[in-house]
């Protein structure tokens, strides 16, 4: 999570961008069956700045097609309360 707010400020220098992009995608933490990552509301913007500015949209991809527990997928995932349109 340090890493992607570094990452989205700014603070890391141009050529050690990819270094620290690639320190934050081996921070993922697979729980249960997926890669899961864990940066709450307040970080979840900047983790997805940072890997869409690092060019890591398939990161991206599997973390919010991922429906295993805790993910984003399950609670984006349609329920019987909340069933998809």
């Amino acid at each position: 999570m340090t890493q992607a707010l570094a990452l989205d400020e700014g603070l890391v220098p141009a050529d050690q961008r990819a270094r620290v992009l690639d320190a934050l995608v081996n921070g993922f933490q697979p729980f249960g069956g997926g890669p899961h990552f864990s940066g709450g509301s307040i970080g979840l913007a900047p983790i997805v700045r940072a890997l869409m500015d690092g060019r890591r949209d398939d990161v991206l991809g599997q973390f919010l097609h991922e429906d295993t527990q805790p993910s984003y997928g399950l609670f984006l995932a349609p329920t019987t309360a909340n069933p998809r349109a």
